[in-house]
């Protein structure tokens, strides 16, 4: 059943619907939520925000893209407005060691579950260096599979500005995972 299905149902009174859609998207969006926040406990805060206003928003929802899109943006809607409130209250997100394991689980062998977590703490530290408009679009397009029209309507930017965040995020992170890189090889 399509996530356009699930949302019809869901709009005629089966709850069981968003139960699937949820189940559907939470990994990717919980996953989403924690590289952009760094913190595991920020990230269910925002999980559970965005799925408020999605349970608020979607007897109105009309198909105009994907769920997924749809969904991603409401994610980073609630972050952006999450921080905003933040800097008033001036906390300070820091990361958690805990993100490697809720991002990448346990499915490899103790050996290469080692390098994935030293390559995983790398990308992070890559990624808190980055300036949070240009992780953001970095992660979104990475991450959340979004274009860059795409990015640059929910940002509310152009598209040039879109491609050059994301050139300087690259030009960033790539000296500081080059190395990891050529010593893997």
């Amino acid at each position: 059943m399509t996530d356009a299905e699930l949302i019809q149902k869901y709009q005629k009174g089966d709850t069981d619907a968003f139960e699937t859609l949820l189940g559907r998207h939470k990994n990717a969006l919980y996953t989403f939520l924690l590289r952009l926040t760094g913190a595991p406990d920020r990230a269910d805060d925002l999980f559970q925000e965005t799925f408020l206003r999605v349970l608020k928003a979607l007897p109105k929802y009309r198909e105009e893209g994907t769920f997924h899109h749809w969904l991603f943006r409401i994610a980073n809607n609630v972050a952006r407005d999450t921080k905003r409130r933040d800097a008033v209250r001036q906390r300070h997100v820091t990361t958690d060691d805990a993100l490697v394991d809720v991002a990448i689980g346990s499915l490899l062998r103790p050996d290469e579950e080692t390098e994935r977590r030293d390559l995983t703490r790398h990308v992070e530290q890559a990624l808190s260096e980055l300036p949070e408009e240009q992780r953001r679009v970095f992660l979104l397009r990475t991450h959340a599979n979004l274009r860059f029209r795409e990015i640059a309507e929910q940002e509310g930017v152009s598209i040039s500005t879109v491609i050059s965040q994301m050139r300087y995020a690259v030009a960033k992170i790539k000296p500081i995972l080059k190395p990891i890189f050529e010593e893997n090889k």
